[in-house]
């Protein structure tokens, strides 16, 4: 939203959130910088239960999740784009437990990046930049929702043609630099990532399908992330023992049932290094959309991530405790309480180290629970 407030607050703007925007304007541009910014974020309160079953540990808690986004308009192309997130250094979660007698909370830098649009289908983003790439319902097989990939985006979206267009989503991003100093060997590892897909408007219906490919360079025998650890995968010494080269196909199909808006959705994945322990696939649906207040929605995943399918220190963090080696069950209702306030209530039910990995820090079938009430804000 536009904040024409800021004309009599721009230094201390800058003071609190410890930002600096430079835009540069044309003498036959009168506009002043802050009708170039837009500003936004969200609240969240969760309380949230744990259960590790076999494992004999469980715990209750209550987290909050802030985050604040500031885009600036450098020129008809091309704007900055800033979030700033509560978190505690970690790649999968933007969350903050309340504990620890009433210490004083992270608050981080989430993204950072030049969002520049090359021409009329082609977005270029560089920097620390928003996950762009297309996830059917919301799947976390690859990545978590809050991973933020470092590096260079650029995508690209087809003109319509009879209802069908093409996009094209490619990816170069930084996952591990490694310096010299440590053990060896110290390469970087880098991750490739592409996507072609097809959107199809089909009689009011519409159907997104597509393939993908995405490759981890430097990354077998060599040390697994300081911030994540193995998270299931499989591991010897601290090193990856196995490559990450995995294709992907996805698809979701909308349609209405007694004039009822739904989903279903399915996402699979396999990496080519490994020769077992290397699938994973979700499928799920989600019923009804959230619009207005009164409305609701609810949906339902089932997944099985075999050990060496995915990178464990990326997808989803909060199923059988963010680790790979795991299947079962999501179910999430949401309710529309008011104009930009949900509330929601999640249950995961999944198994861990379903293999029986003897590596594993957990038993074979290890039971994990995981409920989540949520209330949502957003400005």
């Amino acid at each position: 939203m536009k904040i024409p407030i800021f004309k009599k607050a721009s230094i201390a703007l800058s003071v609190v959130l410890g930002l600096h925007i430079t835009v540069t304007a044309s003498a036959a541009d009168s506009t002043n910088w802050y009708d170039r910014v837009n500003l936004g974020g969200d609240f969240r309160l969760r309380h949230e239960y744990i259960d590790q079953g076999q494992v004999d540990s469980n715990n209750q808690r209550q987290r909050i999740r802030a985050r604040v986004k500031m885009d600036g308009k450098v020129n008809d192309d091309v704007k900055l784009v800033f979030q700033f997130a509560t978190g505690t250094f970690e790649t999968v979660s933007t969350n903050q437990t309340l504990d620890e007698s009433y210490t004083n909370k992270h608050f981080d830098l989430d993204m950072a990046y030049v969002d520049w649009a090359a021409t009329p289908n082609t977005k270029i983003l560089a920097g620390k930049v928003k996950n762009t790439f297309f996830v059917p319902g919301g799947s976390e097989l690859l990545w978590d929702a809050d991973v933020t990939p470092e590096g260079l985006t650029v995508n690209w979206a087809g003109e319509p043609n009879d209802g069908h267009s093409l996009f094209v989503n490619l990816g170069q991003y930084w996952f591990e630099e490694r310096d010299a100093e440590g053990a060896a060997p110290h390469a970087d590892t880098l991750q490739y990532s592409a996507q072609l897909g097809m959107n199809c408007e089909m009689s009011g219906n519409k159907l997104v399908a597509g393939l993908g490919y995405h490759a981890f360079s430097a990354i077998k025998n060599h040390a697994v992330p300081t911030v994540g650890g193995a998270k299931g995968n499989s591991v010897t010494g601290g090193l990856y023992d196995n490559g990450f080269n995995l294709a992907e196909i996805f698809a979701t199909y909308d349609f209405e049932v007694s004039s009822r808006a739904m989903q279903i959705y399915a996402n699979y994945i396999s990496n080519s290094d490994p020769s077992d322990e290397n699938k994973a696939y979700l499928v799920g649906f989600t019923l009804m959309k959230l619009k207005e207040k009164g409305d609701w929605t609810l949906g339902y995943s089932y997944r099985n991530v075999e050990r060496d399918a995915v990178i464990g220190a990326l997808n989803d963090g909060d199923f059988a405790n963010g680790e790979t080696d795991s299947r079962g069950h999501r179910i999430q209702m949401q309710y529309q309480l008011a104009s930009s306030v949900v509330g929601a209530a999640t249950y995961l039910k999944g198994e861990r180290n379903v293999s029986g990995y003897t590596g594993a820090t957990v038993p074979e079938g290890a039971d994990y629970t995981r409920a989540q009430i949520d209330f949502m804000f957003k400005f």
